[in-house]
């Protein structure tokens, strides 16, 4: 996207280039943008948790030939609690269920 693409209204989709070009001048612009990660964030992505085993449920019913792997995530809990799955179906699931629990 471009920065004239759009102007900043509250209907506008917006675009990190329009963000980064306005932070400096619109401060509203400038606290939407995003924060730099904690410790903990950067030792999660440098550390991640093995991937499930054969036998744990969101592996249940994937292909002979796919891997069962965490690739989506959403939050779980108003704890900071999380739900993983292995493919988009069971992602769109939980999803709904954390929308029911009030935490989306």
């Amino acid at each position: 996207c471009s920065t004239d693409s759009c102007e900043a209204t509250e209907s506008c989709d917006v675009c990190p280039a329009i963000l980064l070009a306005r932070a400096p001048s619109a401060p509203r612009f400038r606290a939407i943008l995003p924060a730099q990660p904690g410790r903990a964030s950067i030792r999660a992505a440098l550390n991640p948790s093995p991937n499930p085993s054969a036998g744990d449920p969101i592996c249940v019913g994937l292909k002979a030939n796919e891997k069962c792997e965490y690739l989506y995530y959403v939050i779980a809990d108003k704890e900071g609690g999380h739900v993983f799955a292995a493919t988009f179906a069971q992602h769109e699931a939980n999803i709904v269920k954390a929308k029911q629990a009030g935490v989306m």
